[in-house]
């Protein structure tokens, strides 16, 4: 399999995982799908990335995760940001954190060329 494979199944399990985890409200699950989601379409759009991410930082902080924010932290977060510019990285990640839990859902389930 390709790395276009690769990242096909990869997406296409995420997806499945968060469409069930929202069916039951699996809050954990949904921020984790959301996660994933945001690291997979990091390397094709950018501002979608950043805006999984912060629909993402909402559950984290909701769910009182003591590891919420270290994602901000890690590496391809830092990329990502470097490849949009801080400002522009900042608009999409407060869009994210103002969605609720299923427009967020429906955000990362979407066809991820938007």
């Amino acid at each position: 399999m390709d790395a276009q494979g690769d990242h096909n199944a990869a997406r296409a399990l995420l997806a499945e995982s968060l469409a069930l985890a929202l069916r039951v409200l699996d809050r954990p699950t949904i921020a984790a799908g959301l996660h994933g989601l945001a690291r997979l379409s990091a390397s094709r759009t950018s501002v979608r990335a950043a805006q999984l991410l912060g629909g993402a930082s909402t559950l984290d902080r909701a769910l009182n995760d003591p590891l919420a924010g270290l994602g901000a932290a890690e590496s391809w977060v830092t990329d990502l940001r470097a490849r949009v510019g801080d400002r522009p990285f900042a608009d999409a990640w407060e869009r994210g954190r103002a969605m609720t839990v299923h427009e967020a859902v429906a955000y990362a389930l979407a066809d991820e060329g938007r």
